[in-house]
């Protein structure tokens, strides 16, 4: 598989879509909304507790139709390495396609993805992941698998998580949310298994109808013992537009 062709069809039908969203009907079952996320980080973290890079940049395009339909594109650049050739971690780019269960009587959305990590050139490094999340009240559930690409698949797991994500209304325009989560990691990227609690607060200010801007910080906390890894936080601020 050549990457860099599927990152370009990838932008291609990324412009396509925004293209047509300009010039259907608004009420259209076949256009999906868009909102485009950015972020700078100060440490890209991720739920085994890795810390894959210090200062990166992020972006999100997440397109979703009424049906529940959704396609996410995302990207990650290492501030301090950028470029599809180096070894940082800092610089990925992710595929997301999931679809509620809805549709065949079944609880839940199904998501496949690739997580094509650096360097972009080689696929052995890169992951699939297969995902099935459920709420049970305030309560998200979720099942992923995280398959490697290489010919060996070393890294391959399991993750199992529970969040809530309480959100509290501060001013008409602020708010503070308050996502929590537990994570139990069978040892995705050749890391010991372990159990690790994420908090991730974040306050957020709307300065359109469609415009939010927000800043937050990540903390991950190993509750067992992983690698001699240990506690690790980063913070993030960034920009949030709904089309």
């Amino acid at each position: 598989m050549n990457k860099l062709i599927g990152i370009v069809l990838t932008l291609t039908l990324t412009t396509t879509t925004a293209s047509a969203q300009e010039t259907a009907e608004p009420d259209s079952p076949w256009v999906p909304s868009l909102t485009y996320t950015t972020k700078v980080r100060s440490g890209y973290l991720i739920d085994p507790t890795v810390r894959l890079a210090d200062y990166v940049w992020q972006n999100d395009f997440w397109f979703e139709w009424d049906s529940g339909v959704y396609v996410d594109l995302w990207f990650s650049t290492d501030l301090e390495d950028p470029g599809f050739s180096t070894t940082s971690g800092g610089n990925e780019v992710d595929l997301m396609v999931g679809l509620p269960l809805s549709v065949v009587g079944l609880p839940g959305t199904f998501e496949a993805a690739l997580f094509a990590l650096s360097p972009q050139t080689e696929l052995d490094n890169d992951f699939l992941s297969f995902k099935w999340a459920g709420n049970w009240g305030p309560v998200t559930t979720t099942v992923q698998r995280m398959q490697n690409a290489g010919a060996d698949s070393f890294g391959s797991g399991w993750f199992l998580k529970a969040q809530v994500g309480p959100k509290v209304s501060l001013h008409e325009k602020l708010s503070l949310s308050l996502p929590l989560r537990l994570v139990y990691d069978t040892g995705v990227a050749g890391k010991d298994d372990a159990l690790i609690a994420v908090a991730q607060p974040k306050l957020s200010l709307s300065l359109a109808e469609r415009v939010t801007v927000f800043g937050g910080w990540d903390f991950y906390q190993p509750l067992s013992d992983r690698d001699d890894r240990s506690f690790d936080s980063a913070g993030n601020f960034g920009l949030s537009i709904s089309f």
